[in-house]
């Protein structure tokens, strides 16, 4: 088994959900009604405007908020700026050529990977490589990087060169359709920027091929459906018989028991209709079990007092990073719990934290088991699992560590 097939059923566990920009709230700022700004078809001379007039210091994600657009529709509209507009980064698009831009991607040399949801921001430096594309899914699996990258979620991506306090960071971002970051690539201030010059001439979109976005229809995909299909209908809401809740508990049970790889999880609970966190609370006290809301911070300060290496995933439904290794530097830190290590950052936005599960799912290389954490919504916002190999059972350390987490209150 070559190391890309060993890396890729070593962390096959990950199904992608639905966010380092650290975004507060914005204050200060109203929104623009929907007759000056809709995220289709903005005005871009007036939302520039209205960007320059914003308080200082927010970044980009916390700016689109405050003007009520999305982070896309304000990065195009940097793009149709004068090059001399003051106080708008330089923002050029790119053409919508996924594989010439992986494929171009290590040239850039050592940079920092960045995806996001609403609640958890992952952050880890490389070098890109290992890139092979199946379909509308591809992989990245470099020495650092590791990425499962979801190709139908991609609509727009675009060269911006950001200007901070310490120098301009040039970066490539790519959005969804509704304007939503999926991926981000920061080359980093004060590096040599030829080999990104060189990208962004390669990869050129003309006038004509300015992106534009669209706010999601009520059909739409929602963020976190596998694959940018459709996830069925959330469950976890609404009440139902309680005949048909038993049948459908025993369907699921029975499914479940007969899983083999992590792989065939997904598959499972879109064969009977479900989407992760109903099913997650279907199989409670026989697969999974509640435990604390802030469970996710034990497993982290657990993890780095045990030396445990662990496997952290993280998705913005068009891209999953996985981070595979040791934590050290473990910090809450106002509202936000955080990974701080020399070349990976973990931030988790607790506000955002609803439930956090222990979830087991039986494998030909045994049990193996995570950690869930989800969202008032139900929608995943990282799973953690011990790292492990093909073929060999589960970390007995690992196993241990999430024994120890006391119950939901």
């Amino acid at each position: 088994m070559s190391v890309q097939q060993q890396r890729m059923a070593a962390v096959g566990q990950v199904s992608p959900i639905r966010a380092r920009d650290t975004d507060l709230t914005t204050q200060g700022a109203k929104p623009m009604d929907d007759a000056q700004l809709t995220h289709t078809e903005a005005p871009h001379g007036l939302l520039l405007d209205r960007y320059r007039a914003l308080p200082g210091g927010q970044r980009q994600r916390e700016a689109a908020a405050a003007l009520g657009v999305s982070e896309g529709a304000l990065v195009a509209a940097f793009a149709t700026a004068p090059s001399d507009k003051a106080g708008v980064p330089r923002v050029r698009p790119l053409r919508s050529d996924w594989d010439a831009l992986m494929g171009a991607l290590p040239s850039l040399g050592e940079v920092m990977a960045l995806t996001r949801n609403a609640h958890a921001v992952i952050e880890k430096e490389g070098v890109y490589g290992g890139y092979e594309r199946f379909g509308l899914m591809a992989n990245v699996i470099g020495q650092v990087i590791d990425l499962r990258l979801f190709l139908r979620a991609w609509h727009a991506a675009f060269a911006v060169e950001q200007v901070t306090g310490r120098g301009i960071n040039p970066s490539i971002q790519v959005f969804n359709r509704a304007g939503e970051a999926v991926h981000k690539i920061f080359v980093g201030v004060g590096k040599d920027t030829a080999p990104f010059e060189a990208l962004v001439a390669q990869l050129a979109a003309s006038a004509s091929e300015m992106p534009t976005f669209e706010t999601p229809a009520s059909d739409a995909p929602r963020e976190g459906s596998a694959h940018g299909t459709p996830a069925p209908a959330s469950t976890h809401e609404t009440a139902e018989p309680e005949t048909s809740a038993l049948l459908k508990r025993a369907s699921l049970l029975d499914a479940w028991s007969t899983l083999k790889d992590t792989h065939d999880f997904f598959p499972m609970i879109h064969r009977l209709k479900l989407d992760r966190y109903a099913a997650v609370r279907l199989a409670e006290g026989i697969y999974t079990r509640q435990v604390a809301r802030d469970a996710y911070a034990s497993v982290l300060e657990g993890a780095a007092a045990q030396g445990l290496s662990i496997m952290v995933f993280v998705s913005s439904g068009g891209v999953v990073e996985i981070h595979t290794g040791p934590v050290e530097k473990v910090k809450r830190l106002g509202t936000w719990f955080n990974v701080m290590d020399k070349g990976f950052n973990l931030h988790l936005d607790e506000q955002g934290i609803h439930a956090s599960w222990v979830v087991t799912k039986p494998t030909v290389d045994g049990d193996v088991t995570s950690l869930e954490v989800y969202d008032a919504a139900g929608e995943l916002v990282v799973q953690f699992f011990g790292e492990r190999k093909p073929g060999r059972p589960e970390s007995e350390p690992w196993r241990a560590l999430l024994a120890t987490l006391g119950a939901a209150h």
